[in-house]
């Protein structure tokens, strides 16, 4: 099992001695990968009662829960294990003026719903937004958020799968498939898949855009910190390579499930 430290630096995609590094490197980028709009969109077709809570896991800097919260009126908790970002969420927070309905928690979110560590009451809705395999394999992603979703209760998956004709590979994709299987494993705990939102890819432009941002903010930072210079230079070529893989190899997709009863 990774450590907090191993955990947060697989999700980020970052050496961990470049972990002290990464809110700057990321300053430029809210949403970190997840469709905020689109998945408002999504959750504004359910009609929930403003009652309703909505536990946006792995919330990154916070930009889908604040949008919830000022858009849909809901009540969100944003759970990230990494401490910056969750500073972050919070002055965000207040700055929209929805500090009172969205809260977040610095936690893992492997292990937040468990009584031992201050337990997580589940929602009406649960998110996992652009979290990559962090959790492991579909089927076990889908295993831990199930947890913080009660019975009947809706599930929104932001990620995605491999094009049927792929043949590249790249670190961190190992435990992606094609759709018919990713669709498979997403059901394998008996929840209903509702609706699949297949995303717009981006265009060059727009990922080269977030790659040259990545890049002028490691090239300031390796003036800064020479010793670091290679390695935050590597880690934005490693961005703008994963961009390219992902475009001619990757479908981005949101899925809604609802959760079994069991």
């Amino acid at each position: 099992m990774r450590t907090p430290q191993e955990m947060i630096a697989y999700a980020l995609e970052i050496d961990q001695a470049l972990l002290p590094f990464a809110p700057a490197l990321l300053a430029d980028l809210e949403e970190l990968g997840s469709d905020a709009e689109r998945i408002v969109t999504i959750l504004k077709s359910l009609n929930l009662p403003t009652s309703a809570r909505v536990i946006d896991l792995g919330c990154g800097k916070g930009a889908v829960s604040i949008k919830i919260a000022q858009e849909l009126g809901l009540q969100v908790l944003g759970i990230d294990l990494f401490a910056p970002f969750i500073d972050h969420c919070r002055a965000q927070a207040a700055s929209a003026g929805v500090a009172d309905r969205c809260h977040f928690r610095c936690a893992d979110v492997l292990s937040a719903h468990e009584v031992e560590v201050g337990e997580v009451a589940a929602g009406e809705v649960a998110i996992m937004g652009a979290l990559g395999d962090v959790l492991g394999p579909p089927d076990q992603s889908v295993g831990v958020v199930r947890k913080y979703v009660r019975p009947s209760g809706y599930m929104l998956i932001s990620d995605g799968y491999l094009k049927d004709n792929s043949t590249a590979m790249i670190a961190g994709f190992e435990n992606y498939k094609q759709r018919a299987e990713t669709l498979s494993c997403l059901t394998a705990h008996g929840d209903v898949l509702i609706e699949e939102f297949v995303e717009t890819p981006a265009s060059a432009d727009e990922e080269d855009e977030e790659s040259d941002l990545i890049l002028s903010r490691a090239q300031s930072l390796a003036q800064q910190h020479p010793h670091f210079a290679k390695a935050l230079l590597d880690f934005a070529q490693e961005q703008r390579n994963e961009n390219v893989f992902l475009n001619n190899n990757f479908v981005s997709a949101i899925w809604l499930l609802r959760r079994a009863l069991t």
